[in-house]
């Protein structure tokens, strides 16, 4: 997935670029490992890649993506169908 964020931001070192953004997931949900990375070229532009260890889940699901630096809060929820993608 990509993230959009308004403002954009600059990180002293990647251990805070890579606690930045913060996910929850519905308490019954799997829980996959995520990383996200900031875009070198683009500092508004983050990807997150979700890994799964047993494969993705079957139904519906919702990611909560969120974030509170310098001052700045922002979140945005996800739905996604595994059988529509």
């Amino acid at each position: 997935m990509t993230l959009k964020t308004r403002p954009t931001f600059t990180f002293s070192n990647p251990t805070e670029m890579q606690s930045f953004i913060k996910t929850s997931f519905a308490s019954s949900a799997k829980k996959p490992t995520v990383y996200c990375a900031q875009r070198n070229q683009d500092l508004s532009l983050f990807d997150c890649l979700l890994i799964y260890p047993s494969g993705v889940p079957n139904n519906k699901f919702s990611v909560t993506f969120s974030f509170d630096y310098q001052g700045k809060k922002g979140n945005a929820i996800i739905s996604i169908d595994p059988l529509e993608v």
